[in-house]
């Protein structure tokens, strides 16, 4: 398990991490797991934001219209956007911001292991995502 390589007092937070890190990976490996293109997809789901944006509570339409003008799931690719978007995340936090930019800290000094863990678990997220979009009916 990933969240193991982390010092104790940050597993709480490492997830947080894990979450934005696999999303900058995914980016970077893009064309592995989609035909699409990345900035097609992209507008498709920006499109969305802007279809539904008045079903969305206030906060979601302000964050949604961030993404939208800055391109924040474009970007991810980029290593200084992710990092960004962790400390993003790390200022919105109350307390125990500097866990985060700590365990950010520990993947880039040994980054293999969570690319395998990357490699390893994407392939199982999307044959779930897959088997459940099946399962439902229409």
């Amino acid at each position: 398990m990933l969240k193991q390589r982390f010092d104790p007092g940050h597993r709480r937070f490492a997830g947080i991490v894990l979450d934005l890190y696999f999303d900058h990976l995914l980016a970077r490996a893009w064309p592995r797991y989609n035909d699409e293109s990345l900035p097609g997809f992209c507008a498709r789901v920006y499109v969305g934001f802007a279809r539904w944006r008045h079903a969305l509570p206030e906060r979601a339409q302000v964050a949604g219209d961030a993404m939208t003008a800055q391109d924040w799931l474009g970007r991810y690719g980029d290593p200084d956007a992710m990092r960004t978007a962790v400390g993003r995340v790390a200022t919105r936090l109350s307390r125990n911001g500097d866990a985060l930019l700590a365990c950010l800290a520990k993947i880039e000094c040994d980054p293999d292991p969570f690319l395998h863990g990357f490699d390893t678990f994407f392939p199982q997220l999307a044959a779930f995502a897959e088997a459940e979009r099946r399962s439902i009916p229409g």
